[in-house]
């Protein structure tokens, strides 16, 4: 006749045993969890959604961040300069509001501190004048491989009456600063960058030959 004491614990070393693999079980799954996760995050911290080569729209790719910030920052320098440097006396309001999301605060206004102290929009009103702005080809530089990253560029900023586009004027700006990196926030800020420590280092007029 089989013992019964013996048959329980019995039992209760094979339930312990299962009860200890469950537990061990479950440990190295959440572990398991936490490190893909980790992993996951730190992908996509370190990468982007962009367009594939090829040029087509569909499928999008990730690619390495630091292929797409130069990208990025060019875009965001075109909106930058798109906006706050480029209007006329009818849209100076708006398109100079556009510009300062774009740039930190102090930065902002250090610059319509400047712009409205020299007079220079009062004139835009004055003489109807619209200002454009054209990025010279090759001349934004890009340096640094993390936050803040630094740039330069040089701009052809343009100015005629309304009525009078034949009579212009231009100017070549040199400016250079930084970027961070913030959350992007369509359509006042698309990129997901701002602008600091800007500085406009020479402004020349060109003189037409």
């Amino acid at each position: 006749m089989n013992n019964p004491e013996h048959d329980i614990y019995r039992s209760l070393r094979l339930n312990r045993i299962i009860v200890l693999a469950s537990i061990i079980a479950s440990v190295i799954i959440s572990v398991s969890a936490l490190i893909y996760s980790r992993s996951v995050f730190t992908y996509n911290m370190n990468h982007a959604l962009a367009l594939s080569a090829d040029g087509e729209i569909i499928p999008l790719e990730f690619v390495e961040r630091s292929n797409v910030i130069g990208i990025q920052m060019k875009q965001h320098l075109a909106n930058w300069y798109g906006s706050y440097y480029t209007f006329d006396q009818n849209n100076m309001k708006e398109q100079r509001a556009k510009g300062l999301y774009l740039i930190s605060g102090e930065d902002g206004q250090k610059l319509e501190a400047f712009y409205t102290g020299n007079g220079w929009y009062n004139d835009i009103t004055r003489r109807s004048l619209k200002q454009t702005t054209t990025i010279v080809p090759g001349s934004i530089e890009i340096t640094g491989v993390k936050e803040p990253y630094q740039f330069k560029c040089s701009l052809i900023i343009e100015v005629h009456p309304l009525t009078r586009p034949d009579l212009k004027e231009q100017f070549r700006m040199n400016a250079v600063g930084s970027m961070t990196l913030v959350n992007a926030n369509w359509p006042l800020n698309s990129q997901g960058l701002i602008i600091h420590n800007y500085r406009e280092t020479a402004w020349v007029k060109i003189v037409e030959k």
